[in-house]
């Protein structure tokens, strides 16, 4: 059975250099310290909060209780977009991004600084940061970008070189190019429309990106299922090394109603006891758990 502990009593262990589970996560109350509107729709909110620096990995997400009222009832699962350290007393700071799409998120984007929040993070399994030096390639679609910010930032502590490519409908829905490009990171920018950088669809830019260039250490791409399966495609054809960070409604967030399961290349049934805890040999996984990261030679395409 999934449990969460507190800080008093929670063991921290981790290694930045590798996603791997690492028990229950914390169950806490944060301060909401701003919540602007960065967008169109979307709204940027900073967290302080008592979780240590170091037990949060890039690619992890957080769930926000978002009423005290029977409706909305379950909470509200976001990518952990950008970290800063407090100390190891004083916890972290935790950004979100997300849009404003439905009767949670239209609640959080009235909430104003100095409301407690009801936090349960981090959760699911984050990005593994190479061990060896060289340029990686981050590719985000729409929303996506939040999910990557803070690997840019955690890639940037460990001296690894940066491409960002950002995908979005049109350039009112481009977001955080300059937050990536004060990391040092070089962006490239799709629009649908063509109203800003490239025309056309993400996976097609960064095609055209690569064809004349050498081949980048690893992809790392969150956004909509087609652009993943496209940018895993690319990946494979090269071949590059690749984590996508999938999407998925949640309930619990701690893997034990089974809602957000995927289809992988694996043939053992879910929670066999014959199958590793980690590894491939399990064809039904769980986004909030095994992943949200996932290899993606792992991901059965055609399944989802």
């Amino acid at each position: 059975m999934t449990s969460y502990k507190t800080i008093k009593d929670r063991s921290m262990s981790f290694s930045p250099s590798e996603a791997r589970e690492r028990g229950g996560p914390y169950l806490v109350y944060g301060t909401l310290l701003e919540n602007p509107q960065v967008a169109p729709s979307y709204h940027k909110m900073r967290i302080r909060t008592p979780i240590p620096y170091g037990d949060i990995e890039p690619g992890q997400f957080l769930m926000v209780r978002v009423s005290e009222e029977p409706f909305p009832l379950l909470r509200r699962p976001f990518s952990i977009h950008s970290l800063s350290d407090l100390g190891a007393k004083d916890g972290s700071d935790i950004e979100i991004l997300y849009k404003v799409v439905g009767k949670g998120t239209n609640l959080m984007a009235t909430w104003k600084g100095g409301k407690r929040l009801d936090i349960l993070a981090p959760l699911g399994k984050g990005f593994s940061l190479p061990t060896e030096m060289g340029t990686q390639s981050l590719v985000a679609g729409g929303i996506g970008v939040a999910g990557l910010f803070a690997l840019s930032q955690r890639m940037r502590a460990h001296g690894h070189t940066c491409l960002v490519f950002i995908g979005a409908k049109t350039k009112e829905h481009v977001l955080c190019v300059d937050e990536f490009k004060g990391l040092g990171a070089d962006v490239y920018v799709a629009t649908e429309d063509g109203g800003m950088g490239f025309r056309g669809m993400i996976p097609d830019m960064v095609t055209s990106f690569l064809h004349d260039r050498p081949n980048p250490s690893g992809f790392f791409a969150c956004g909509p299922v087609d652009m993943l399966k496209a940018v895993a495609e690319i990946a494979k054809s090269r071949p590059i090394p690749c984590q996508v960070s999938l999407e998925s409604r949640m309930a619990c967030g701690l893997g034990a109603c089974l809602g957000c399961v995927i289809k992988t290349k694996g043939k053992l049934p879910l929670r066999s006891k014959e199958a590793p805890h980690q590894g491939w040999d399990v064809p039904y996984k769980r986004v909030c758990k095994e992943g949200p990261v996932f290899d993606s030679e792992e991901v059965d395409w055609g399944g989802i």
